[in-house]
């Protein structure tokens, strides 16, 4: 079941929170009880809200858009290279599914937002919109074409039950 719900974020460090909640359906002050805190002394990490998607019933799998690996001897780092490339692999498995982006906003800030019915809502404006590849850099269009969003990971929500 796919939901689309028009909400705002509950306060500048809750965009995770607020966009496990809206991808589910779910309010934030649902989650915050079952998380255990409001996010105002320490905010929110997403193993927070993947522990209680868990408890809840689903799955949630880290794709990273550009992994890498670490060689256990030496801890020299290798960039892992997918056939077609990371953005198409990364794409690929946007497709059809649903979860959460997190990335990077046009100010450089971490940001979260939900993916639902391979569209973007952002929980900061309560806006929806498709992403794009923009560029090489990996600059995808984010809620409006003066708002770039570039995601990092997507944390994709299926169900286990």
């Amino acid at each position: 079941m796919w939901y689309t719900l028009s909400m705002n974020q509950t306060n500048k460090w809750s965009c995770v929170l607020d966009s496990f909640a809206n991808t589910m359906g779910f309010t934030s002050d649902s989650l915050i009880r079952m998380v255990g805190h409001n996010g105002a002394e320490i905010g929110f990490h997403t193993q927070e809200l993947i522990e209680a998607m868990v408890k809840l019933g689903y799955a949630v799998t880290e794709i990273q858009r550009f992994p890498v690996a670490i060689h256990p001897d030496n801890f020299t780092n290798r960039n892992v290279e997918f056939d077609g490339g990371n953005d198409l692999r990364f794409a690929k498995r946007l497709q059809h599914q649903k979860g959460i982006l997190t990335g990077i906003n046009s100010t450089g800030a971490p940001h979260a937002v939900s993916w639902i019915n391979n569209r973007i809502l952002d929980p900061a404006t309560g806006k929806s919109s498709i992403l794009l590849l923009k560029d090489s850099l990996g600059y995808l269009e984010g809620i409006d074409q003066s708002n770039p969003y570039s995601p990092t990971t997507f944390l994709m929500i299926t169900s286990i039950t």
